[in-house]
């Protein structure tokens, strides 16, 4: 059993996020997808992964909306097989904190 999966089996998690940090990924997503899309129609077939869930990621038209995606419908990353996305669906708590960060700003 690795380090990461032992710590996430005992409820521990390896760091704290901010709610700065997850509107930063947020944010960086949406950039992704903007990359991605263009590339493809280059023939460029690389992909940058998301943080959050593609299907938020394609569906989310600024930072804001893909937090209240990622709030709102938070089965959708928890069940996802990328451990970093469970990881940032997993805390309601935090993606609230960053909502009202995104708000704020």
């Amino acid at each position: 059993m690795s380090e990461r999966e032992m710590l996430a089996e005992h409820g521990t998690k390896l760091m704290d996020l901010k709610p700065s940090t997850v509107l930063q990924a947020a944010a960086e997503d949406l950039r992704r997808h903007a990359r991605n899309k263009a590339a493809a129609l280059e023939g460029d077939l690389s992909f940058e992964q998301f943080a959050f869930h593609r299907r938020h990621v394609r569906k989310a038209v600024d930072a804001l909306d893909l937090l209240v995606r990622a709030y709102i419908e938070p089965g959708v990353g928890q069940s996802s097989a990328k451990y970093n996305t469970r990881l940032l669906y997993s805390d309601a708590r935090l993606l609230q904190d960053a909502i009202d960060l995104a708000r704020s700003e």
